[in-house]
């Protein structure tokens, strides 16, 4: 089994590779952070793939 199965992040970073991360290249690792930070934030609008990696796990967001 893919750790997606066992933990929802796997799934939040397996988005982030398809994601902002695709063809990323950097000799800096705050360059790297502030990818990762603007990916991050771009998901927060995605509600319904955060569903996804979670109910994958029997979990579900809490109410807002």
């Amino acid at each position: 089994m893919y750790a997606t199965d066992f933990l929802p992040a796997e799934g939040i970073r397996a988005e982030l590779d398809r994601g902002i991360l695709t063809n990323f290249a950097t000799s800096s690792l705050d360059q790297l952070v502030t990818a990762m930070k603007r990916g991050l934030e771009q998901l927060r609008y995605r509600p319904d793939l955060i569903d996804d990696c979670l109910a994958g796990n029997a979990l579900t967001r809490p109410p807002p």
